[in-house]
């Protein structure tokens, strides 16, 4: 998985604010049953992921390889605490 980090600024005469959101990008087949909301564990790493995207609206164009065409992508969060009750 590949690590960004979006930073959020909100700026006036009082205040200031910045939250940081760590996310994560995960390609998988297409046959992998992964939505919006899953959670799942890096058997790496131990860590929990929860997806942030809908892997179904994230596909390769018509043009693209055949082995392209059989994967999707995702992003997600991971969660601090292992698996959410």
């Amino acid at each position: 998985m590949k690590r960004f980090q979006i930073i959020y600024t909100i700026d006036d005469d009082q205040m200031k604010i910045e939250t940081y959101v760590d996310g994560y990008t995960g390609i998988v087949r297409k046959d992998v049953p992964i939505e919006y909301g899953s959670v799942y564990k890096d058997m790496t790493t131990g860590a929990y992921f929860r997806v942030t995207s809908r892997p179904e609206e994230k596909q390769a164009p018509a043009s693209a390889s055949p082995m392209l065409n059989g994967l999707k992508s995702f992003t997600a969060e991971r969660l601090r605490e292992g698996l959410p009750t």
